[in-house]
């Protein structure tokens, strides 16, 4: 039926799929104008995939 982010399995491989639907591309290029340097970042979130972390840290991927 739906939940919130915070709800949902994080390591999910197909994330875009699984919560975001049809709806991720767009939603990415939202995200990519609005927020350009990806300072909100989590990881079911739009844009997650732009982003690895290595040690308890942030690196672009």
């Amino acid at each position: 039926m739906g939940a919130f982010v915070n709800e949902v399995d994080a390591s999910e491989p197909s994330f875009q799929q699984a919560f975001w639907g049809e709806n991720y591309e767009r939603l990415l290029e939202i995200k990519t104008r609005v927020d350009p340097e990806d300072v909100f970042w989590c990881k079911p979130c739009v844009g997650k995939e732009r982003w690895e972390e290595v040690e308890n840290m942030l690196c672009r991927t």
